[in-house]
């Protein structure tokens, strides 16, 4: 490969609107795992950081590593502007600060996203995914992501959160148009990171309305939990409290939904592995953290260097930016010596799909139940199902998804596949 086309590659959208990326990848970690990366068509170099273990050195130093260009490489490749930051939230976000401040905005809300809490929400997901099986079910077709993957995450955050179900097509959409600015569908050949900025406004200007609204009101959504939780016997500031708002939104509804659509249509392509999953919650488990590894939805973070210091054989200087692209790592061969083959049995399955260190995926524990649940019962009511038609694939740096992918099955009666998947629990 030339190494002036892998910089081009690795910073334009469209080359990543499909699987065949992992190839370029798979060049890097063997020829220069960590290479500065100088791209015609991106404003900014940056070191691109392929292997596994250079990856995790990035998410686990954050003294050394911040955090505070936010998560990701910007879209256009242009850095923000001081009131674009601003506007996305990158002075209180979560996922834009570093230690101490981070922990301390971060626990107040660790034990609501813990395990046995979010087990609360078990019969909640499985009557949502009751019901979006029963809405297919007698037509014998579906579109993957508008009809399953995309429902599951809408139903469930934005009811807990206590939005009215009126308004919730509109934050999807906008949700959609924000993490997927790269892609001609959403940005109509204007900046990607104007788009970009506009959409968090947007969602941010409706949640700091909502959250605002739950303010001295203790209602059972997490909304009013948001509002109404003290710190040190004190409230959130207003913005600190619509921007967690905003964390929870943005981050629930996107990343189940790529997860469940890109390894649904890996697992239909292996029916010998989907049909062991209903019934039996060990391989749904198992099979969850595969998607995650396999999938990777957020591709990249980034991170700038706070001081001189070395990744491998590479000095990097105090400013740099640092491309951690775990994607890369999650099939780095030294960590998963198959890791172009998707395994639903896959032990022990370290993957960096939800991250790591200060900044690991706070609602990591709700996209696996999401996942896990969905899986149980799509399979046990619809055995059959398979692709009938090809995938469009998002073209985004950032954001591994599918726009589109139609699906048939054995059409079934409604009650009966609540049944159905009622009994493979």
């Amino acid at each position: 490969m030339i190494w002036t086309d892998i910089d081009n590659k690795l910073t334009n959208a469209a080359f990543f609107a499909g699987p065949g990326y992992h190839d370029l990848f798979t060049h890097l970690r063997a020829a220069e795992p960590v290479r500065w990366t100088d791209s015609a068509n991106y404003g900014r170099p940056f070191w691109s950081v392929t292997k596994y273990a250079d990856c995790l050195r990035l998410l686990e130093e954050p003294e050394l590593f911040s955090n505070q260009l936010g998560p990701h490489l910007p879209p256009s490749g242009r850095e923000l502007t001081a009131e674009e930051r601003y506007a996305m939230g990158f002075d209180v976000q979560l996922v834009a600060q570093d230690p101490p401040i981070h922990m301390q905005k971060r626990r107040p809300f660790n034990k609501y996203f813990s395990v046995p809490w979010v087990s609360k929400w078990d019969q909640q997901c499985e009557e949502i995914v009751d019901d979006i099986l029963a809405n297919i079910a007698e037509k014998g077709e579906a579109e993957l992501v508008e009809d399953i993957a995309a429902q599951l995450p809408v139903n469930l955050f934005l009811s807990l959160m206590g939005i009215p179900k009126s308004d919730w097509r509109h934050l999807r959409d906008i949700t959609v148009t924000m993490l997927h600015a790269q892609d001609p569908e959403h940005n109509a050949g204007k900046d990607a990171s104007a788009v970009e900025v506009s959409a968090f406004a947007q969602l941010y200007d409706y949640l700091a309305a909502h959250t605002s609204s739950r303010r001295g009101k203790k209602t059972e959504d997490f909304a009013s939990l948001i509002a109404n939780i003290e710190v040190d016997g004190k409230l959130l500031d207003p913005r600190d409290a619509a921007w967690m708002s905003f964390s929870v939104v943005a981050g629930g509804l996107e990343t189940t939904r790529n997860a469940v659509a890109i390894g649904m249509m890996e697992l239909m392509a292996r029916p010998e592995q989907s049909r062991l999953i209903p019934g039996n919650a060990a391989v749904a488990k198992s099979a969850t953290e595969e998607i995650i590894r396999w999938v990777t939805p957020s591709k990249n973070r980034l991170r700038m260097a706070m001081a001189d210091c070395q990744i491998g054989d590479k000095s990097i200087k105090k400013g740099d930016w640092v491309v951690g692209w775990v994607v890369s790592a999650n099939r780095d061969e030294d960590v998963f010596p198959d890791g172009q083959v998707f395994d639903i049995h896959r032990t022990p399955n370290r993957h960096l799909g939800f991250g790591d260190g200060e900044h690991l995926c706070l609602g990591r524990n709700v996209a696996r139940l999401e996942i896990q649940i969905l899986l149980d019962r799509i399979f046990g009511a619809f055995p059959d199902i398979h692709a009938a038609g090809e995938a469009e694939w998002v073209a985004s740096t950032n954001t591994a998804g599918l726009k589109r992918l139609p699906v048939r099955f054995t059409p079934r009666n409604p009650a009966e596949v609540r049944t159905t998947s009622k009994a493979a629990a």
